[in-house]
């Protein structure tokens, strides 16, 4: 095996669980903000980081924020009911990128020369959006009002594609909507994943046009 992109499993105890190889460039699909303690999985994270760059292997990492696409975990109550829901502050000022660049971007880093020893944050935002400024966006989009609203854990985690995660999970997950409350969300610029796709990021708007018309 030549080369290896890994993907440690979202929200689960011990990631950091790396086997010697001859492999020449070993890429890490990691999360923004890894030093952030109060987020769990975060800190797990980055305990897979600091066991990559003690094993001696050729690596780089790239740590994406949250995806755009996860609208779709609520879409049908924001195209039906006008409710952007998500279990922390609405005033939280959060980056985001769209997952198609983010994939683009682990495949020029997997192909491309020139990436080794690099640590790259994967932000599509140029700057972090309250999600108020996503709801309007969504709404333009719509042609129908849509607001933020922010709910509770417990229901949050009753909606269709959670209901099937472990408690533990849940409780993990928990960390983050918390820090969000108290802190607010992730931060950071898109200049890194401008870098990477020599070009600028897919904007929230964009974004918002190509889900709205079934494309993303």
């Amino acid at each position: 095996m030549d080369k290896v992109l890994h993907i440690p499993p979202a929200i689960k105890p011990n990631e950091a669980a790396l086997v010697r190889a001859d492999i020449s460039h070993f890429v890490l699909h990691s999360v923004v903000s890894s030093q952030i303690d109060e987020i769990v999985f975060h800190a797990a994270k980055r305990e897979v980081e600091h066991a990559l760059i003690n094993s001696k292997l050729l690596f780089t990492i790239l740590r994406p924020n949250g995806y755009m696409q996860n609208v779709a975990w609520t879409r049908e109550l924001v195209s039906d009911e006008g409710r952007f829901v998500m279990p922390y502050w609405a005033d939280a000022p959060t980056a985001w990128v769209d997952r198609r660049d983010h994939a683009e971007a682990l495949a020029r880093v997997l192909t491309e020369p020139g990436y080794l020893f690099g640590t790259y944050e994967s932000l599509g935002t140029e700057e972090p959006l309250i999600r108020h400024e996503m709801a309007v966006i969504l709404a333009e989009t719509l042609g129908r009002p849509v607001a933020a609203e922010a709910m509770d854990v417990e229901a949050y985690s009753e909606i269709r594609g959670w209901e099937t995660r472990p408690a533990t999970e849940v409780e993990r997950l928990s960390t983050m909507f918390t820090y969000f409350d108290v802190i607010g969300g992730y931060t950071g610029n898109s200049k890194a994943l401008e870098i990477i796709l020599g070009r600028k990021p897919r904007s929230y708007r964009g974004f918002a046009a190509d889900f709205v018309a079934g494309n993303a």
